[in-house]
C-alpha cells in the first residue's frame, strides 16, 4: 500500500520542519 509511505514521509517533513 503506497498510500501509507506517502503519508508517513509528510509526517516526517512535518517533523523535520517542526524540529
Amino acid at each position: 500500500l503506497w498510500a501509507v509511505t506517502v503519508v508517513a514521509t509528510i509526517v516526517i517533513l512535518f517533523v523535520a520542519l517542526y524540529w
